[in-house]
């Protein structure tokens, strides 16, 4: 007996010159009816990313002051933005997020390529 699961799939666009807020709006626009998977995710005692975004500097080609063949530094920003404001936070010390490195923290400023 083959079960068929109800999937939906949503797109949204933004320009690519979008600011931070506007890719933030438009992830959330494309999340917003998306309530078993929200659920799913808020019960997770762990959540990992994984935005394939390890290579090293040199590597990273841009098109337009945007990564090519990445995750867009916006978009990841945005995916933790929204996670962290839809999910509840963790309550004992020993959950708590661990801080970004600053490695990586450096590498998704605003600051142009």
């Amino acid at each position: 007996m083959t079960s068929i699961a109800n999937y939906s799939v949503r797109a949204v666009s933004c320009d690519h010159r979008a600011s931070d807020e506007e890719v933030y709006q438009a992830l959330k626009r494309a999340t917003d009816r998306s309530n078993r998977s929200w659920d799913k995710i808020r019960a997770a005692k762990r959540i990992t990313i994984k935005f394939n975004q390890a290579w090293p500097p040199e590597r990273l080609v841009y098109l337009e002051g945007q990564l090519q063949e990445l995750v867009s530094f916006s978009v990841a920003r945005a995916t933790l933005r929204l996670i962290a404001n839809t999910t509840p936070r963790p309550s004992s010390p020993a959950s708590r997020y661990q801080p970004m490195p600053a490695t990586i923290r450096n590498r998704w400023s605003r600051t142009s390529p």
